[in-house]
């Protein structure tokens, strides 16, 4: 036979395995929501609040070339390739680095020092 105190016990241990692989499966959606977002060093947020064009390398994620026709296809001609960095320099406004922030081929976005 079985006990009613023995029941209980395995229904509240379930509950909690249940809640806490729950609870961990919903800890990774804001990380997963967050990986398309390009690392902003912080000269160029310093660089951005002043409203001004700043001198900027863009890390690529994967194909150096793939970032460089982003670059071209939103109007951006000037730029030039950085193949130590894995980058491509060019000098863009706050709108645009916002919107090269959440590009996927962008890993980060770094200030380029004169």
């Amino acid at each position: 036979m079985f006990e009613p105190s023995s029941i209980s016990h395995r229904a509240i241990t379930s509950l909690l395995s249940a809640a806490v692989i729950g609870l961990a499966s919903f800890a990774g959606v804001p990380a997963l929501a967050a990986a398309n977002q390009a690392h902003l060093d912080r000269w160029v947020l310093k660089a951005m609040q002043q409203g001004q064009s700043i001198n900027v390398i863009l890390i690529a994620q994967g194909d150096l070339n793939l970032v460089q026709s982003d670059l071209r296809r939103t109007g951006i001609k000037d730029t030039t390739r950085v193949p130590i960095a894995h980058g491509v320099a060019a000098s863009l406004t706050a709108p645009e680095i916002n919107y090269f922030k959440s590009d996927a081929n962008v890993a980060r976005i770094i200030y380029n020092a004169p």
